[in-house]
């Protein structure tokens, strides 16, 4: 029997950082763990190196195969956050338990809320749990002409809009529900430009900035990338609008807004192009 000096992390599989503790009279950075003593049944020496002065050892937290296995189950939890419980909300959740429960426009705000939740556990998430920065998710500062780029790129496919239905109606039969002027005249203008900010902020948070980077550290192809998290995207508006909508409007948006991301890396740019295009749902709600 032997006993060792062991390292325990406040968070599980967290490399630790240095910083100056203030249990450190001297100043001297040590890694900012909490240590306890164990009584341990060892074969082999553990390796310890630092000082024992202050009770503090850099002890390794595992080998380099442990660190990418504990770094991808990270990720795909991550993803699983962005993606997956999005899709399961809007197809299975929301229609099986909220909307025959709760009355519009009450169940319309709830799946605002939960996108926002998503959108910020998604944030907690990257610096948390993954230890990252948020620039590693696209939250990078924004230059007032990339903002005018932005909206020039909003306004630009706002109007591609209407060009996209008229020629996607030719393919497929026409229909009553899940077009633009059936949700104009739905819902009442303060939902839509709740909507509007809503779709504009969390799910290009979800859908591009975080999902697509994480995916590309994991396939390392953009197209890949790019094809996975648009499954989703298009997935979460199933409900929402009639087919030759998706497909004509949905879809084409979808790929640029992944294109423009990987373009600028910027996850607030995306964010302006996107609700740019769906600002005309509220003017044509105010004329209504």
């Amino acid at each position: 029997m032997q006993f060792a000096l062991v390292a325990q992390a406040r968070n599980i599989g967290r490399i630790p950082h240095f910083r100056d503790d203030p249990l450190t009279p001297d100043g001297v950075k040590y890694p900012y763990c909490r240590l306890r003593c164990e009584k341990l049944h060892l074969d082999q020496p553990l390796v310890r190196k630092g000082s024992r002065k202050y009770g503090f050892s850099t002890v390794s937290l595992g080998s380099p195969l442990q660190r990418i296995v504990i770094n991808m189950q990270k990720k795909i939890l991550g993803l699983s956050l962005s993606l997956a419980v999005p899709v399961i909300f809007v197809l299975f959740i929301s229609p099986m338990f909220i909307k025959p429960n709760v009355n519009e426009p009450l169940s319309t705000l709830v799946g605002f809320g939960v996108f926002w939740g998503l959108a910020f556990a998604v944030l907690v998430f990257t610096r948390k749990t993954e230890n990252l920065p948020l620039t590693t998710i696209g939250w990078n500062s924004l230059s007032w002409k990339s903002a005018l780029m932005a909206i020039g790129f909003g306004v630009l496919l706002s109007l591609l809009v209407p060009v996209l239905t008229l020629l996607v109606s030719a393919i497929f039969p026409p229909s009553n529900s899940g077009t633009v002027t059936q949700v104009v005249s739905n819902y009442s203008w303060w939902i839509l430009f709740l909507s509007v900010i809503t779709a504009g902020i969390t799910e290009e948070i979800l859908f591009r900035g975080y999902s697509l980077e994480r995916l590309l550290e994991v396939t390392g192809n953009k197209w890949i990338s790019g094809l996975i998290s648009l499954v989703f995207f298009v997935a979460v508006h199933a409900t929402g609008w009639n087919i030759a909508h998706i497909v004509g409007v949905v879809v084409p948006l979808g790929m640029i807004l992944t294109g423009l991301y990987f373009w600028q890396r910027n996850v607030f740019f995306v964010i302006i192009v996107h609700v740019v295009i769906d600002l005309p749902l509220v003017i044509m709600a105010l004329l209504a």
